[in-house]
């Protein structure tokens, strides 16, 4: 699943700064099973694995938006970063 938000600040009508803070949790299971050969024991061994990660994305954007607020069209330029982090 992954969970986020949206923040928007306004400097002026044409210029704003966008963050989105976005967390993700990741994994998989894995199942072995190992079934004993002639002259091993008995007892089949069964293993289970469980990865699982957690991610944290915050891209910080910046926009340039063109024309007046008041226009249904208005056509924009962007640009940012993002920082990135797992555990």
């Amino acid at each position: 699943y992954t969970l986020g938000a949206l923040g928007e600040y306004r400097f002026t009508d044409h210029i704003s700064l966008f963050v989105n803070p976005l967390y993700r949790r990741t994994g998989r299971d894995s199942e072995f099973t190992y079934i004993p050969g002639p002259g091993d024991s008995n007892v089949p061994v069964q293993t289970l694995i469980r990865d699982r990660s957690h991610n944290l994305d915050i891209p910080v954007l910046g926009r340039y938006t063109f024309f007046n607020p008041s226009r249904k069209l208005r056509p924009f330029v962007s640009l940012g970063f993002s920082l990135n982090t797992s555990w």
